[in-house]
């Protein structure tokens, strides 16, 4: 398919800023999802290292590492605020 637009020199300048306007932010959209997806694969990893499963009740959990439970806290309130 063959599509010919005709446009002035003013319109041609407002096309051009918001393709740049467009392209900024699909790169900084990329970027923040990308810092979100570390961020939660972090969060994942402190919470498998900090909890298991209780051995009479696999539906509860208890903490074993309060270190990683704390940074997982951390991580948590940094992803979700």
């Amino acid at each position: 398919m063959k599509v010919t637009v005709e446009l002035d020199e003013r319109e041609l300048m407002e096309f051009m800023a918001w393709r740049e306007g467009k392209d900024k932010y699909e790169r900084e959209e990329n970027q923040v999802r990308r810092e979100m997806g570390k961020s939660l694969e972090n969060l994942a990893t402190s919470l498998l290292n900090a909890i298991r499963p209780r051995p009479e009740n696999p539906e509860e959990f208890e903490i074993v590492e309060q270190g990683h439970m704390s940074d997982a806290w951390d991580l948590a309130q940094d992803v979700f605020a």
